[in-house]
């Protein structure tokens, strides 16, 4: 006779629950997630790494001692380990800028490193001010480009930078603040730097419409940490 199947939907009392600090990023986001794949990814290329290394090490002792293979081998290693450090450098780039899209999305209070390092690099007032400083550059920039580069292209436009500059510059007041919620932040950092911004476009709407976001977010505080819901369990 088969028995049946059973599935606790309750913890045993007395047996520890795990907390949402020790649960994996695929746990909290799902393990098809850009910044989990990222995570992943980034373990791949630091074991290789650690191979690799082991073998610049090995090149390196076979050169020093005579060996035929020991150049051959130090040269081929160094190369795969410079490839590797300029892969996990741009990966790192990339897990950053996703983290911070999990910030612009309201879920800083997930417990998860990369998170966390975003966050605290984007309340850094160095990294505010260094924001607040790039808004107040691109407006004189746009204000002078007719009489600094007339026949050049630049890759904004500098009418919609000048139509908006009021709004620019006070935001980049409002960023050197003594509190300022992280959100906007991130907000204002993809503004700045990412290809697909309303600030590089042709539509001074999205532009305004952004900045006007940015501002009503900026008089908000950060939200509390958020303990995830885990998985349904089926019985």
């Amino acid at each position: 006779m088969r028995r049946p199947h059973l599935t606790l939907r309750r913890p045993i009392a007395g047996q520890p629950v795990p907390g949402p600090q020790s649960r994996s990023p695929a746990e909290l986001l799902g393990p098809n997630h850009p910044l989990v794949r990222g995570h992943e990814f980034r373990g791949d290329l630091w074991r290789q790494s650690l191979v690799t290394a082991a073998a610049v090490l090995l090149g390196a002792i076979g050169a020093a001692s005579g060996r035929v293979w020991g150049l051959p081998l130090f040269v081929a290693a160094g190369i795969v380990q410079l490839g590797l450090g300029i892969g996990l450098a741009l990966l790192t780039q990339v897990q950053r800028e996703r983290a911070r899209e999990l910030i612009i999305a309201g879920r800083i209070g997930l417990p998860l490193p990369t998170l966390e390092r975003e966050r605290r690099r984007l309340q850094r007032p160095r990294t505010r001010a260094g924001l607040a400083d790039a808004l107040e550059e691109l407006v004189r920039a746009a204000e002078r480009w007719p009489t600094l580069v007339p026949t050049a292209r630049p890759v904004f436009d500098p009418r919609q930078v000048r139509g908006a500059a009021a709004e620019l510059r006070a935001t980049a007041a409002r960023l050197r603040a003594s509190t300022v919620a992280v959100r906007p932040v991130a907000r204002v950092e993809r503004l700045l730097t990412s290809g697909a911004s309303p600030l590089y476009g042709r539509e001074p709407e999205a532009l305004r419409h952004e900045l006007m976001r940015i501002h009503a977010e900026l008089d908000r505080a950060d939200p509390p940490p958020t303990v995830p819901r885990g998985p349904a369990h089926r019985s």
